[in-house]
């Protein structure tokens, strides 16, 4: 006499209607794929994070929001000094670490500067089916003028930097001449203030272009994109 059938267990079922409740829809069972393109290189001003999802979907999403709001802060941090190391003269060995002196206590400030950032969220979701279980990311970002009000706070950290010293005016030159020379040398902080923000306008810049160029490609090769195969966006 055949057995009937078990009924299926109701792990899976659970498992979908969570992740249906967090607003991902669930990986076809059996389906593998890698994380969804965006996280793998997180754009300026955002961060990654991922969470296997267990008995409980709301428990992984809000680690992997909790996550990316972490790697947002440090990504953020490290581009935060090199725009300051940048804007002090240092090069590249600085950049890659190296050097103590000016540069080490440069990274110190930064590294000790407490960084508030007002309206993080998160701009992109997805579920990955990975070696056999799910994965969720999320990808967690913070406006541009947020990045640059973080700069601000830093800049009135930061040590006086150096005064250029200005060139002499010789007396018989006309005396219109010299109060335009003067303020370069007055304001050393706003001068720093102004070079930080031009560091990251710049950087914010060819993030765009290059998005507009993969927009472009995408295009031309007949669309689609978005996430990675086997994940599922929220």
């Amino acid at each position: 006499m055949t057995p009937p059938h078990a009924p299926p267990p109701a792990a899976p079922l659970l498992a979908a209607l969570l992740l249906a409740a967090c607003g991902a829809r669930a990986p076809a069972p059996g389906e593998e794929g890698g994380p969804p393109t965006w996280a793998l290189r997180a754009p300026l001003g955002c961060g990654v994070g991922s969470a296997s999802v267990g008995a409980s979907g709301a428990a992984a999403r809000a680690a992997a929001l909790a996550r990316g709001r972490d790697d947002l802060a440090r990504s953020l941090r490290a581009q935060m000094t090199s725009w300051v190391l940048t804007t002090y003269g240092e090069g590249a060995a600085a950049q890659a670490g190296a050097g103590g002196g000016r540069a080490e206590g440069l990274r110190v400030i930064v590294a000790q500067t407490a960084l508030t950032l007002n309206g993080v969220a998160a701009r992109r979701e997805a579920v990955a089916r990975e070696g056999g279980g799910d994965v969720r990311y999320a990808l967690m970002c913070v406006s541009r003028e947020e990045v640059l009000a973080a700069l601000d706070d830093l800049a009135a950290r930061l040590p006086e930097p150096e005064a250029r010293p200005a060139p002499e005016v010789a007396p018989e030159v006309a005396p219109e001449v010299a109060p335009e020379v003067a303020p370069a040398r007055a304001r050393p902080r706003d001068a720093l203030r102004a070079r930080l923000r031009f560091n990251a306008e710049e950087a914010f810049r060819a993030l765009e272009q290059e998005s507009a160029e993969d927009a472009d490609a995408g295009d031309s090769a007949g669309g689609g994109g978005g996430g990675g195969a086997g994940a599922s966006e929220s």
